[in-house]
Order: C-alpha cells, then sequence, then structure tokens
C-alpha cells in the first residue's frame, strides 16, 4: 500500500481501487471510481502515537537513509548541537524522538510527515539529492493541504538564528483534523 507516486505514469489500472491518496498531484494520475481523500497517512501518527515530553531547546534532524553517512550528519553527530533521529528503527522509537523536538530538520518526507501531525515546525533540508523522486513526493504532500515545498540549505542545522525563524514561520497543517478524519473515514474496514 503507498499513499502516492513519486511521479512518472499514470496509475488508472482497472484493478487498483483508491480510497486515498498523498496530494493533488497523486489525484490527477488515477481515475478513481469515489471520492478520494487527500493527505498522507503518516498524518494519523498524532491519532495512534502519544506526544513525547518537549525537551526545551532541542532540535531532530530525521535523515532519510541515504544520507547516513553524509558528512553533515556525522558532523552533528561529532558535535551533538542536532539529535540524529534514525528512521530505520521502530516506528515508536522514532516517533518519540520526533515529538521530544521543538524543531525538526528532515531530508525525508516521512520525518516532516509526522513533525506536522503533532505540529511541531519543521524544514525540509537537502543533503545528498539521492533520493528517489526528487521533489515530486514532497509538492504531492504539500499540494494536499495548499502548502509549498521549500527545500532550504543544510546548512541551516548550524545557525541557531535560523532555525528560530523557521520556527517562528512555521504554518501548521492548516485542517489537520479534517484531513485526519477524512483518511480515517476512507478507510473501509474500518
Amino acid at each position: 500500500m503507498a499513499s502516492g507516486t513519486a511521479g512518472g505514469r499514470n496509475w488508472d489500472h482497472p484493478d487498483f481501487d483508491f480510497y486515498a491518496v498523498r496530494g493533488e498531484l497523486t489525484l490527477s494520475r488515477i481515475r478513481p471510481v469515489r471520492d478520494v481523500a487527500l493527505g498522507d497517512p503518516g498524518l494519523l501518527a498524532s491519532r495512534v502515537y502519544p506526544r513525547s515530553p518537549v525537551v526545551t531547546g532541542k532540535v531532530g534532524l530525521v535523515y532519510h537513509y541515504v544520507d547516513e553517512k553524509d558528512e553533515v550528519v556525522r558532523a552533528l553527530a561529532q558535535q551533538g548541537r542536532v539529535a540524529l533521529i534514525d528512521p530505520s528503527r521502530e516506528p515508536r522509537d522514532v516517533i518519540a524522538d520526533i515529538t521530544e523536538c521543538e524543531f525538526i530538520f528532515s531530508t525525508s518526507l516521512h520525518g516532516l510527515i509526522v513533525a506536522d501531525s503533532f505540529g511541531i515546525p519543521n524544514a525540509w533540508i537537502a543533503l545528498s539529492g539521492r533520493i528517489g523522486g526528487g521533489r515530486y513526493k514532497f509538492e504531492d504532500y504539500y499540494s494536499a493541504f495548499g502548502g509549498t515545498a521549500t527545500q532550504y540549505d543544510a546548512d541551516l542545522v548550524w545557525d541557531p538564528e535560523a532555525v528560530e525563524d523557521l520556527k517562528r514561520g512555521y504554518c501548521a497543517v492548516p485542517n489537520l483534523k479534517e484531513i485526519q478524519s477524512r483518511l480515517i473515514r476512507a478507510i473501509p474496514y474500518l
């Protein structure tokens, strides 16, 4: 089960039955036979998992697995200024680490989605540039709620003032509860 495409071909096979998709871009590539809910199912994380107590000033970096050996990730690990969040662990552990933070940087779409689910300010940063699908899946995700997929340079992780500016400028998913409710209602076996 996937919530979106990484671009490319249309998904109009007659045996595919869609109930929800990540965003408008994926919706434009299918031929639904019913109303289809928009929103990544990861936005339901806050309906399933508890939020950890927030650690004042804690900033986390959720790196995509392809970025694990990136020099910025290694330098951050050595300095300890930013908490590195390994996404390969159990989801509850990753989510617990994300929700301890006041701010999340992420090269991974799922890191951003989980942060958004809990209303945690976050920013998408570029490291290796080797993540499959490029900008498409990020643009698709943000299209579900009228957001903009803005990717920032990784150098921001070293600048506390820039982090504060990003925190202040963060726009939470405007209709999160509504998106979550539509996703839940779209699941046919609930």
